[in-house]
């Protein structure tokens, strides 16, 4: 089957990013004390967790992980996950797919230095009871890509 070299295939082409967008994902992303992490199991399975976050200054989100969660044995394995940030949704009633999130893809790499700690501790005080603990680490997505749904 001949194929129509002027069809553009939906993977070879990305469009510009809209300044609206960027600062929608960014803003979300700022601003969020929670997100979903997907990571990948032995088996190949997607696993999600959900949990605290925070951003380095430039941006990079941060999570603390235990040795004893599943999606730190499979970032251990496979660094390749994503971070879902969702807003807040909206008043019982409405509909929650109007409310907007963006999805971050990357590696997950340790955050070595006191920068990561000192930043997620502002964010999420609590975690200040466990963050020491020796099973525990800071990590720092390296964004690859993004998907932001504008609600």
């Amino acid at each position: 089957m001949d194929s129509d070299p002027t069809a553009a295939d939906a993977d070879d082409h990305v469009p510009e990013t809209e300044p609206d967008a960027l600062a929608i994902a960014r803003r979300l992303v700022r601003s969020a004390r929670t997100a979903t992490l997907a990571t990948v199991g032995r088996d190949g399975a997607p696993n999600a967790s959900y949990g605290a976050v925070a951003t380095m200054p430039d941006g990079r989100p941060i999570v603390l992980v235990s040795r004893l969660s599943p999606h730190t044995r499979n970032l251990d394995r496979d660094p390749r996950c994503s971070l879902l940030f969702a807003d807040a949704p909206p008043p019982p009633g409405e509909d929650p797919m109007t409310s907007p999130r963006v999805t971050l893809t990357g590696r997950m790499e340790v955050a070595e230095g006191g920068r990561a700690r000192e930043r997620f501790l502002r964010r999420n005080p609590k975690a200040e009871l466990y963050a020491d603990f020796g099973d525990f680490s800071f990590q720092a997505l390296s964004v690859e890509g993004a998907h932001l749904v504008g609600g």
